[in-house]
């Protein structure tokens, strides 16, 4: 080999990976505390390769369109065009498709878009309210082979149009899902027993649970998940069924007041015998305030301090600090700390546990 030049384009953009932050992350694992929908970046240093040379340029280019966001102002047949261009559509990773992008009068180029990207392994659908569609048409979907990650806010009206728009003939092309981010309304009355079929998602690990009907809670139920060990949940506990609690190992709570107002963790100890991480935002969530059965799975434990700017009450970290690490969680041997815990409350009691060598107190970033 003569010259950089002559290594193959897509090795040069895996070492551009390594060289430069990346700008979106597609979050191919879950870590704890992870915003929905990943995390967009801008990045000067892109640029800045971007101006060396016209080839650095198109390198830079094909790192840039690894995630896409299809709206109402996308030119799609440019951005097919540029897609179909030698073949640069295989660098795509990441897709993000409102529901106004797969009408009747927008579906088909859509669509194209959809197949011109055989690599996608993160496809969001995100909420949107309902604007007076009609979906009287017959919707196609691609297969998603390399597809790990889907965020779906589930849409009845549009449900009736199928393909892309029905969650079932989504995941019956989406083999390898391990991340399921879902939320929304079920309407059975939208639902033709047609579309209505037995779902087994053979590999997928987390479940991340927004705001759901009752109806549609209870239609996840119904699932085949033998994977799944790993619930985010964003409004409540008992969505997941009976069905599934036995299998969770790692349970996480998101930051919404809600579980401030109510008491999440007693429950959580009754309702998953086997669960063996937990994670939470402290200043989001009460103490325990009704006798909490000991649970002996328990290993480790991750605590955020994000700040609520609705409520700081006084000592309210030291009270969660002394609950998870106190008799209820004899197995803890891990408490992930996330946040500010530099508090003039917290330092000695933090000090006196890492003195004990009990519990293993990771700071985490």
């Amino acid at each position: 080999m003569s010259s950089w030049t002559d290594l193959p384009l897509e090795l040069l953009i895996h070492i551009l990976r390594f060289a430069l932050p990346p700008r979106i992350s597609f979050h191919e694992e879950h870590a704890p505390f992870e915003d929905s929908h990943g995390s967009l970046r801008t990045n000067n240093g892109r640029l800045s390769f971007s101006l060396v040379s016209r080839y650095w340029n198109s390198i830079v280019k094909s790192i840039w369109i690894e995630g896409i966001s299809l709206t109402d102002d996308t030119d799609a047949e440019a951005l097919l065009g540029y897609l179909l261009d030698d073949g640069k559509g295989v660098y795509v990773r990441r897709v993000v498709l409102p529901f106004g992008r797969t009408v009747r009068s927008t579906i088909k180029e859509t669509i194209e878009i959809l197949a011109a990207c055989p690599r996608i392994e993160t496809l969001i659908r995100p909420e949107r309210q309902d604007d007076g569609f009609r979906w009287n048409f017959r919707a196609a979907c691609p297969r998603f082979d390399s597809l790990t990650r889907l965020e779906w806010w589930h849409y009845s009206d549009a449900h009736r149009s199928g393909g892309i728009n029905l969650i079932y003939d989504v995941f019956d092309n989406a083999p390898n899902l391990e991340y399921l981010a879902i939320g929304g309304q079920w309407n059975p009355d939208t639902v033709t027993s047609r579309r209505i079929r037995n779902v087994h998602l053979p590999r997928l690990e987390t479940l991340r649970l927004r705001r759901l009907s009752t109806s549609f809670a209870r239609e996840i139920e119904k699932w085949s998940l033998p994977s799944l060990f790993h619930v985010i949940s964003e409004f409540g506990l008992g969505e997941t069924g009976e069905r599934f609690r036995s299998q969770i190992r790692t349970l996480e709570f998101v930051a919404d007041m809600r579980f401030y107002n109510e008491d999440r963790i007693g429950g959580t100890l009754k309702l998953y015998p086997n669960l063996e991480e937990l994670h939470y935002y402290v200043l989001y969530t009460c103490i325990p305030r009704v006798a909490v059965l000991s649970s002996g799975t328990v290993k480790t434990i991750g605590l955020h301090a994000r700040k609520n700017p609705m409520w700081t009450p006084p000592n309210h970290l030291k009270g969660h600090l002394r609950f998870v690490t106190g008799p209820k969680f004899p197995a803890l041997h891990t408490l992930a700390l996330y946040g500010d815990w530099d508090g003039p409350a917290e330092i000695p009691l933090l000090e006196a546990l890492s003195r004990s060598g009990r519990i293993t107190i990771q700071r985490m970033p």
